[in-house]
């Protein structure tokens, strides 16, 4: 028994160490990242490759085996480095927060649908500033120099000789271009979310199970 004890201790040991030795050079890593792209999503397979992104001493890391380490170890981190990673917004639950952001797009889809939330398989949450005109949803790019940076002025657009004011995108930036239609086809048909930790949320939403009912 006291075997195992100690066998336990010395393997907690050595993930603490472990932790601990790589942790400040990932947090480092980390917020880099999150300056480049906006956001800690980092992919499994992801690797510093980029010269013009990427210090020397970074090059050729895999960051997204890193971020799948620090997943696994942190019942073995300190307090202070999860802290520290909590406060660059590291994604513990990359599911979780995953689904957290179709649910999102999926209820602001339903408010500017009439409450409907039949989406399209060809629906694609837009980027920038849109306008409703009709039922319809049209989606207008506009450029950084017709932007006041101080200024919250809705810009006016003239569309089909018709003039409409364009208004906030009301989808998070981190949902932009993401094609929203494919990705509830994806959980009809691969059932995704299916456990009943996701679906009782997406069954409140009133999310079409059966696309073949509309």
């Amino acid at each position: 028994m006291c075997l195992v004890a100690i066998l336990f201790f010395l393997i907690r040991f050595f993930l603490v160490c472990n932790a601990r030795q790589s942790g400040p050079s990932a947090l480092r890593v980390l917020k880099l990242y999150s300056q480049q792209f906006g956001h800690l999503r980092v992919n499994p397979s992801y690797v510093c490759r980029d010269e013009s992104v990427w210090p020397k001493d970074v090059l050729g890391l895999e960051l997204g085996k890193e971020v799948s380490r620090l997943r696994r170890n942190k019942p073995s981190m300190s307090l202070e480095d999860i802290a520290a990673l909590d406060a660059i917004g590291f994604v513990w639950r990359p599911r979780r927060e995953a689904f957290n952001l179709i649910h999102t797009c999926l209820c602001v889809f339903k408010e500017e649908n009439g409450g409907v939330l039949h989406v399209p398989q060809s629906f694609v949450v837009p980027s920038g500033d849109f306008i409703n005109q009709g039922d319809a949803t049209i989606t207008i790019r506009t450029a950084t120099a017709q932007r006041s940076s101080n200024s919250s002025i809705n810009i006016i657009k003239m569309i089909d000789s018709q003039q409409s004011a364009a208004y906030a995108n009301p989808y998070p930036a981190a949902a932009w271009g993401m094609a929203l239609g494919l990705r509830c086809k994806s959980i009809r048909e691969a059932r995704a979310y299916s456990d009943l930790e996701y679906s009782a949320v997406l069954d409140r939403l009133g999310f079409v199970w059966d696309a073949r009912e509309h």
